[in-house]
């Protein structure tokens, strides 16, 4: 299966508290990297896909590298009970006391949903943790889109999963190829029934781990890309900011698998899990989020900053803004901003314009930094 990759995962399996079997791949060299499962996996198909082996084999240089399939996916049972969140912690456990040697440290990668399960985690076994990096996860999965588009995508997969796993794959991988979209809505059918996939992504939805936060003590990194339509933007910020002191780096780009995209990524993520200073060079989100003018975002208190004090402003303004900086000297479109602020497919750009209108009257004198580009959307001027 893998004799053409540079690695060559050995696949085993361990039996959780629920008496499912659960396969997990091992990988590389190096300190201990364990990567929590994310929404669905195939631990031997997913490495069909050059840029996940280009990915994965790169981090196999640095750490002893360990992916797992959650029960009900991959090659993992896939007749098992609903999964929880404390399932997914307790199976993270079991996942790490299998590969971790005695007393080690362990790293976790936690990308899309693993964020949650990693905070959670965590948050009652600290000690056993050196540093976690999130790559496009969350806190709480009520950030991920609104409750009437959460209700249609689930209802979209659990009934339709040639058309659902196609929706998804178009989220994921907004600007990739053709190809690379048939061959991910291939493989999330083979990886998982229509059934558990609603399942996993209705938990997505639900997972919450706001309570690990005042708990946690282990290092964090928070990392998003600006344009990704999975998981917002926004919605890693909020992860980052809710502590205090967590640096908070955005690249450009939609594809929200860390695989695809721009290369920087994966040396950041590198550099951090590896202990290097420089890879959280980023504004700390506990702190204000800098624009090129006399004012910036407050996150902890949302509201404007300003030489005069501050600006309160309501979330739908605070998410305008945030975006419009995430894409500061960039055209951000009326469907950007319904998308990733209203977390709406639904055309209304009037409410778009009417909080533009509010936000600009809030900063004053300050209202020109935001352009109105006609018939394309606004942009936060770079100067």
């Amino acid at each position: 299966m893998y004799e053409n990759y540079e690695m060559s995962p050995t696949v085993r399996y361990l039996t959780d508290s629920n008496g499912s079997s659960v396969a997990y791949a091992s990988f590389g060299s190096g300190p201990l990297l364990v990567c929590p499962c994310w929404w669905i996996s195939h631990v031997e198909k997913d490495w069909d896909s050059p840029p996940f082996t280009h990915f994965f084999s790169a981090l196999g240089k640095a750490f002893r590298v360990t992916l797992y399939d959650r029960p009900g996916v991959g090659l993992s049972d896939r007749d098992v009970p609903p999964r929880t969140l404390d399932l997914e912690v307790e199976l993270l456990g079991q996942v790490i006391d299998a590969v971790a040697d005695a007393g080690e440290k362990v790293s976790l990668l936690a990308i899309s949903c693993g964020a949650p399960v990693a905070l959670a985690y965590a948050a009652r076994h600290g000690n056993r943790l050196d540093r976690i990096c999130c790559y496009g996860g969350f806190l709480d999965g009520a950030d991920i889109a609104a409750p009437e588009v959460q209700k249609v995508m689930l209802e979209t997969v659990r009934t339709h999963w040639g058309l659902g796993s196609r929706t998804l794959a178009d989220l994921f991988l907004p600007d990739q190829s053709r190809e690379e979209l048939d061959w991910l809505s291939r493989q999330q059918r083979h990886t998982a029934s229509a059934e558990k996939a609603a399942e996993l992504l209705a938990l997505t939805y639900e997972m919450d781990a706001t309570d690990a936060i005042a708990e946690l003590s282990t290092e964090l990194f928070v990392i998003h890309r600006n344009g990704d339509r999975a998981i917002p933007c926004a919605a890693g910020r909020r992860l980052a900011a809710a502590v205090p002191g967590t640096p908070f780096r955005t690249f450009t780009g939609s594809a929200h698998p860390p695989w695809f995209g721009e290369p920087d990524v994966l040396t950041v993520i590198v550099n951090y899990l590896s202990g290097s200073a420089d890879s959280t060079d980023a504004q700390s989100s506990g702190d204000a989020v800098t624009v090129p003018h006399d004012w910036s975002l407050d996150a902890p208190n949302r509201a404007a900053r300003t030489p005069d004090g501050p600006i309160p402003l309501t979330p739908l303004e605070f998410g305008v803004a945030q975006r419009l900086v995430d894409a500061t000297g960039r055209v951000v479109t009326r469907d950007e901003l319904l998308e990733h602020v209203w977390h709406s497919p639904f055309e209304g750009s009037n409410k778009v314009d009417a909080v533009i209108r509010t936000l600009r009257k809030k900063l004053g004198p300050r209202a020109k930094s935001i352009e109105t580009v006609r018939g394309h959307g606004f942009r936060l001027r770079q100067s």
